[in-house]
């Protein structure tokens, strides 16, 4: 199954392949994905942010979006 990670941060996209190395999944990041806006972070909590940017890129692209802010 191929899941975009909403994260243009080099360093936690590799640190999130390796801990989920092994598994059935082919990730992508956003920085694969350069014609996608960014996506303005409004919310007043991590989950929130998270939330907006993983609904906003699905609709944009249509595909499953893990999305992680802290």
């Amino acid at each position: 199954m191929e899941l975009v990670y909403g994260k243009r941060n080099p360093a936690k996209v590799t640190s999130t392949k390796t801990m989920l190395d092994g598994l059935d999944l082919q990730i992508k990041d956003l920085c694969s994905l350069d014609h996608l806006p960014t996506v303005e972070e409004s919310g007043i909590s991590p989950l929130e942010n998270a939330k907006t940017k993983a609904e906003a890129y699905y609709r944009l692209i249509g595909k499953p979006i893990f999305a992680c802010d802290s």
